[in-house]
């Protein structure tokens, strides 16, 4: 019925593949999470104007 057009992989390489495919998926969400910490960052002078605030506090 249905016609083979590529050969069976062996389970070594199709394991390859899953590995390869979920590190990529990690890698994707990790991007995710810096993009999000990235947007939320302070600049250097504003980073700098809260520690000196924080400090005058003490």
């Amino acid at each position: 019925m249905f016609a083979m057009r590529r050969p069976l992989l062996d389970e070594d390489t199709v394991a390859q593949r899953v590995a390869a495919r979920l590190d990529r998926q990690k890698l994707l969400a990790l991007e995710s999470t810096y993009g999000v910490l990235r947007a939320q960052a302070m600049t250097p002078n504003e980073s700098l104007a809260q520690v000196e605030m924080l400090l005058g506090e003490l």
